[in-house]
């Protein structure tokens, strides 16, 4: 038996809090499977079976109705798990971008496209950006690909996402559908998603459509013994929850979020290809911008001017990089 561990935040407040306490959380396939989120926003289902499907639910007063996508068991299960949540308000304010958008009988389907690394934990843009999104299969009722703009605001004239890596198709059918991502010389991990009628799907960063990833396992970090690289990211994580902290009390970024943090950050390095980051310094490239960011709260917390030669060398060497996984993995 395997379990699926994670955390609900608050769409646009994922760093700063509040975190979503009270949300209920089941799963599709076995809706007997249920639990609360805690103070913390987080949340630990257990007793699944390997190999299965789930599908999670996201049930709160003050939030849309939100499924997870849905995900085949491995032998470690989810950890850790990133659902997003959309309060009421800000859902229906965004309702009014989409033309004609009706929810009664049809669903949203979104997703970050997201570069390795990326995540919502820490102040730190997660997108692909240059990546177009596909639906399979195609139907004429959806609208889109829409996708949001670096100002986290959805732009029906963008061809391609941005580094917010945002995207949505609305007035989708009820159905499976599975959701990938096209991009020259990058391979993509593909999500498929349960549209029903009257919910937002939302395959959110970490675990949506996953850039540099092939058949990604989303259990237990695959990095165990720590080494510079995760010395770092962990270094970015114990930052941004004590800045948080500083700012607006421990609540607000709790012991839970700061764990869950190091787990995700330690599971994308240990994606990373060795034979490709010995020729394109992957891992070095993104260990000094991660130095850089963790080193004041204001650059911790800062806006994409924070660091900007460390980042660009960072996005570089991604793309250096992308090439030499896609050839390595793609056979």
């Amino acid at each position: 038996m395997v379990s699926i561990i994670g955390d609900v935040f608050a769409f646009m407040e994922e760093v700063s809090g509040p975190r979503v306490a009270g949300a209920t959380i089941s799963v599709l396939e076995q809706p007997d499977k249920s639990v609360t989120t805690d103070a913390s926003g987080h949340f630990e289902i257990d007793d699944l079976l390997e190999g299965s499907e789930v599908t999670l639910v996201m049930s709160h007063p003050d939030y849309y109705p939100t499924q997870s996508a849905t995900y085949t068991l491995g032998a470690r299960g989810i950890n850790p798990f990133a659902l997003q949540a959309l309060p009421n308000n800000l859902f229906n304010a965004l309702s009014g971008l989409f033309p004609g958008l009706d929810q009664t009988s049809h669903c949203v389907l979104a997703t970050t496209v997201t570069r390795l690394g990326g995540t919502l934990h820490v102040d730190v843009r997660q997108g692909e950006a240059g990546a177009t999104l596909a639906l399979s299969p195609a139907t004429p009722d959806a609208k889109g690909p829409v996708y949001f703009s670096e100002a986290v605001i959805p732009d029906s004239t963008l061809t391609a996402t941005t580094k917010d890596g945002g995207a949505v198709y609305y007035n989708v059918p009820p159905g499976d559908y599975q959701l990938s991502a096209i991009k020259s010389g990058v391979s993509f991990a593909p999500v498929r998603m349960k549209c029903r009628a009257g919910y937002l799907v939302n395959a959110g960063p970490p675990i949506g459509v996953q850039a540099n990833v092939i058949a990604p396992d989303w259990g237990a970090p695959l990095v165990v013994e720590t080494d510079s690289y995760s010395a770092s990211t962990d270094a970015l994580c114990d930052r941004t929850g004590a800045c948080v902290t500083a700012a607006s009390g421990a609540a607000a970024y709790p012991a839970a979020t700061v764990a869950a943090c190091k787990a995700m950050f330690r599971r994308a390095l240990g994606f990373v290809d060795t034979q490709c980051d010995a020729t394109t310094h992957l891992r070095d490239a993104w260990k000094t911008f991660v130095d850089c960011r963790a080193a004041t709260c204001k650059l911790t917390l800062g806006d994409d001017t924070a660091c900007p030669a460390e980042e660009s060398a960072w996005i570089a060497a991604m793309a250096n990089y992308a090439p030499c996984y896609t050839a390595a993995h793609s056979h």
